[in-house]
């Protein structure tokens, strides 16, 4: 089958969702204990409530 400019996942199992809430500052300290330099984001989306300082960052990752 064709990858047609998709990502390829060799290993399935490192495929990972990953959570994080709190200030930006909280959540960027987060990811960044929670992936390495070699791993892969696939997708980081951001929600955050109506008058909150606290985001919600969803982060799909290959962690190597």
């Amino acid at each position: 089958m064709a990858n047609n400019g998709g990502t390829v996942i060799a290993d399935k199992t490192k495929l990972e969702v990953l959570q994080f809430t709190g200030t930006a500052t909280v959540v960027q300290t987060a990811l960044r204990a929670a992936i390495a330099n070699d791993d892969i984001i696939i997708s980081c989306d951001t929600s955050r409530k109506k008058n909150s300082e606290n985001i919600t960052l969803t982060v799909v990752a290959i962690i190597a």
